[in-house]
């Protein structure tokens, strides 16, 4: 098998990426992205009124069979919300990790959805995208009002030296982006993290 060196452009899964890599502790990154998520999810709750759904409240904190892996579900619904996913699983002492904040909104607005993820692979790993509630081919009014704004802001993160697009192995998750998706790895640096914390904060004050 071709290594990354001699093959930049070789497409690896996540799985793959991981098992790959060196053993990692990626704690300190896991509790600056933590925070990040929860000051996401804290602007969420100030906007809309939330419930958090009798089903994940077991879920809160748990732990893998083996005692290996850890995390948080917390599911949340409201007026204006359908759902709302907010967690974490992995064990970053091992170098993995997968943060989530996926917010699905109401049928009383066309607006897109929002999901953003973080982890550590142990590399950085970002994916947020705004995703459609119609189809981009045929509503070019929608692509219009919802999409065209966020073009430029796209093609300034995607001409990043510091990030390298995802390209992941399964078609169903490549159809399902958005064209101004954003979806990386970068090496674990204060700086790339914060510069996709700032992407990750603008989509969602939008």
């Amino acid at each position: 098998e071709e290594s990354m060196a001699a093959n930049p452009n070789q497409i690896k899964s996540i799985e793959t990426l991981y098992s790959e890599a060196p053993l990692q502790d990626t704690s300190y990154a896991f509790k600056r992205l933590w925070n990040l998520m929860q000051a996401l999810h804290k602007r969420l709750s100030e906007r809309f009124e939330l419930t958090q759904h009798p089903s994940s409240i077991p879920y809160d904190k748990y732990t893998s069979p083996d005692g290996k892996y850890e995390g948080s579900l917390n599911t949340f619904y409201g007026p204006e919300i359908d759902w709302i996913v907010y967690s974490w699983i992995g064990n970053p002492k091992l170098g993995f990790t997968n943060l989530h904040l996926n917010i699905w909104l109401g049928a009383q607005v066309d607006a897109p959805h929002c999901s953003i993820v973080f982890g550590t692979v142990p590399t950085l790993f970002h994916y947020s995208d705004m995703v459609p509630r119609k189809d981009l081919w045929t509503s070019g009014d929608y692509l219009d009002k919802y999409y065209q704004p966020w073009n430029d802001d796209y093609l300034a993160l995607r001409s990043k030296p510091e990030l390298k697009f995802f390209v992941s192995e399964s078609v169903y998750m490549r159809v399902c982006l958005s064209p101004i998706n954003s979806c990386y790895t970068a090496d674990l640096t204060d700086a790339n993290i914060d510069m996709l914390a700032d992407s990750a904060l603008s989509r969602l004050n939008r």
